[in-house]
Formats: structure tokens, sequence, C-alpha cells
């Protein structure tokens, strides 16, 4: 596979000037390293979050967790739904990042 083609997708989600839509596109992206740029880019917003919280790739959900708990901590608007289901995610590093997170929002 040649470069190009291979980092394409990662240069789409990594645009800041992605639009919601192609990131919620790009949630379906069968690399998880792209549906994880998706949820940190800076349009991304409650579309692609429901979307991440739900991800099968637990990296995909932790980097949500965590970026989601540095929005809650800076004060900048988190949908408490989002973080309300991942205070209840399998893993534990997602679930305390998602906790912290509410406390911030409460």
């Amino acid at each position: 596979m040649a470069w190009n083609s291979w980092m394409a997708p990662y240069r789409r989600v990594m645009s800041p000037l992605a639009s919601e839509e192609s990131l919620v596109g790009a949630m379906a992206n069968p690399d998880p390293g792209v549906r994880a740029w998706a949820v940190v880019n800076p349009q991304a917003g409650e579309v692609v979050w429901a979307l991440a919280a739900q991800d099968p790739d637990v990296l995909v959900r932790r980097g949500l967790a965590e970026h989601l708990a540095q929005r809650a901590a800076a004060h900048r608007p988190v949908p408490v739904g989002v973080l309300s289901q991942l205070a209840g995610d399998e893993d534990p590093r997602v679930r305390d990042l998602a906790q912290r997170a509410l406390y911030w929002v409460r």
C-alpha cells in the first residue's frame, strides 16, 4: 500500500477544517487510529463522541474519555450523557477518567 493512500484517511480526520459529517463518516473506518483522531478533532461534536463511546476498541474510548475529561477540567461544554455512558465502561481507565470528568461537570 502506498503511503499516500494509507495516510489519506488520517489527513482528513486530522484537518481542523474537517466537517462534522466527515468525522461521523470516519467513525465507520476499520482503522482505530482514524477513529481516535476523529474523536479529538476540534470540529467533533456530540454525535461523533456518542459513536466513539460505543466503539469496540478500548483505545478509542480511552482517547474520548481523556479528551472529554480535559474539556470538563477546562470548563468547556461536554455531553453529560456520553460521560455517564463512559463512567460505566468495562475498562477501569475509561471509567476513572469519565467519573473524574463528571465531577468537574457537576
